[in-house]
């Protein structure tokens, strides 16, 4: 009886330690593997896979070549959990901001009128290469002592799935204040990711800022637009 009892409990023991280390395994199409729990699961949409150290990733089911259910020792894994860490660190769907400084040099017929400014854009990333939303800014023109307020629209794309990706962005909206009127500026630029949910990136692009002006003097009235075009650079931080 005694020697019945001590084999059922070494078997046990060994179903419990086989049932622990069998994982959830993702296979996502840019050769990634992630290991965990699978804690939601959209059809044909996404799903959300927990890791053994806390970190919750979601994945476009677009983006999945397969899911399994495997047998991975603790050590495998984490060599795993890196790897997967340094190959895949793209933006999580859902709430993206940002928060850049801007710096432009007037060019053209305006050259010499530079700025310096504030940008913050704040919305949605509808997948791991589109993003979407609005956003505010603060832009001050030193040589000529104005400032203006842009409110624009913006839309972004980040083309890899990776810790350093390229990236396009296009703002376009209306500014306020001393130079208004239509505000346009495009970029490209280089993101850095540091950690899950920050990272740093770096931009060049050109600003289209449309100045409405109109003035009296003693004589005449005047009224018109000039174009305020200039190169910018642009630092930023996205969380």
């Amino acid at each position: 009886m005694k020697k019945f009892l001590f084999l059922f409990a070494a078997l046990a023991l060994s179903v419990g330690t086989f049932a622990q280390n069998m994982q959830e395994t993702v296979y996502l199409k840019n050769g990634s593997i992630i290991r965990g729990i699978i804690i939601e699961q959209v059809p044909a949409q996404s799903l959300k896979i927990r890791t053994k150290d806390g970190n919750i990733f979601v994945f476009a089911m677009s983006d999945v070549e397969k899911i399994s259910k495997e047998n991975v020792s603790d050590r495998h894994f984490r060599s795993n959990r890196r790897m997967t860490h340094s190959r895949w660190s793209g933006p999580e769907i859902g709430y993206r901001g940002f928060v850049d400084l801007n710096w432009t040099a007037g060019v053209g017929t305006t050259s010499g009128v530079d700025c310096i400014g504030l940008l913050t854009s704040h919305g949605y990333q509808i997948n791991p290469y589109i993003y979407t939303g609005i956003g505010i800014g603060f832009n001050y023109f030193y040589n000529g002592t104005a400032a203006n307020i842009p409110i624009f629209a913006n839309i972004r794309s980040d083309i890899l799935q990776n810790s350093i990706t390229p990236f396009v962005d296009l703002k376009i909206g209306y500014s306020v204040l001393d130079a208004e009127g239509l505000y346009l500026s495009p970029s490209v630029g280089c993101r850095f990711q540091a950690r899950r949910g920050l990272a740093f990136n770096i931009g060049i692009g050109y600003t289209l800022q449309k100045y409405n002006f109109e003035f009296f003097d003693d004589y005449d009235y005047y009224r018109g637009n000039l174009n305020l075009n200039g190169l910018s650079i642009r630092f930023g931080i996205e969380f």
